[in-house]
């Protein structure tokens, strides 16, 4: 695992106050925070997580309250997404959520790890499921079009450098102010991405950037959406990349 460092926040960047606050009047409990993410999940009731169905009823199991009469299955509303088989509770993901959501530079690891009360390890793996949100082959900006801006390329020693661009035909918006919001996180947020990871960062920042700001209801109900169908291991983000050749 690569331990990402940071530095002190930016006394320019928004301030999570008021997002905390309401977070703690509208979630103040696992209760309202599952409630929060089935709404989103399901928006014309709950359906079987695992065929699909409509014939659900609220059971009287102690983790997957859920029950399909078609399929006869158990399920809870983590069933089927990144959420799967984890011990965090409903209120630890939607906060993280937020914060993914709300914080135009990234969301640092040792910021989800003070906020959620979790440790260093729990809120890496977190950080790195709630990337596969924006994993869907969204469209990236093309570094190329962009007026000397930066682009990702690494040394030889596999860490990252951000490198001026030649000066392009075209005049972009889109592209530069991209990736410039991109050095601007790699700079001030993490200071250090792996080459195995990058991608996930640079799809995070693209489906933001994509996002109305301040975020809406419809921005969270997306991401919601966006947890399922996601699987991400522990060991999938730990194992080495294989070299070059075998790649």
């Amino acid at each position: 695992m690569t331990a990402h460092r940071h530095r002190e926040p930016d006394p320019a960047a928004p301030s999570l106050e008021p997002w905390l606050a309401l977070f703690a009047r509208l979630l103040p409990d696992d209760r309202t925070a599952e409630a929060w993410f089935a709404q989103f999940r399901w928006p014309d009731g709950v359906r079987c997580a695992r065929c699909d169905g409509h014939n659900v009823y609220r059971a009287k199991h102690p983790t997957m309250p859920y029950r399909c009469r078609d399929c006869r299955r158990y399920f809870s509303v983590k069933h089927g997404t990144i959420m799967q088989a984890s011990n965090l509770g409903y209120q630890q993901w939607a906060l993280a959520l937020l914060l993914m959501a709300t914080q135009p530079a990234g969301t640092p690891c040792p910021q989800l790890e003070r906020t959620l009360g979790v440790t260093h390890k729990t809120a890496w793996f977190l950080g790195h499921r709630l990337r596969q949100i924006w994993a869907d082959g969204r469209r990236i900006p093309d570094a190329s079009l962009a007026d000397p801006e930066v682009t990702p390329a690494y040394d030889a020693q596999g860490r990252l450098r951000l490198r001026p661009l030649v000066q392009a035909k075209a005049q972009v918006y889109g592209p530069a102010s991209f990736w410039s919001l991109m050095n601007q996180a790699y700079q001030a947020t993490y200071r250090h991405i792996s080459p195995k990871h990058l991608q996930r960062y640079i799809q995070e920042f693209a489906g933001r950037q994509q996002e109305p700001d301040p975020p809406s209801a419809d921005q969270l109900a997306r991401m919601v959406r966006g947890l399922q169908g996601k699987r991400l291991s522990y060991q999938a983000l730990i194992e080495p990349l294989p070299p070059a050749s075998e790649a």
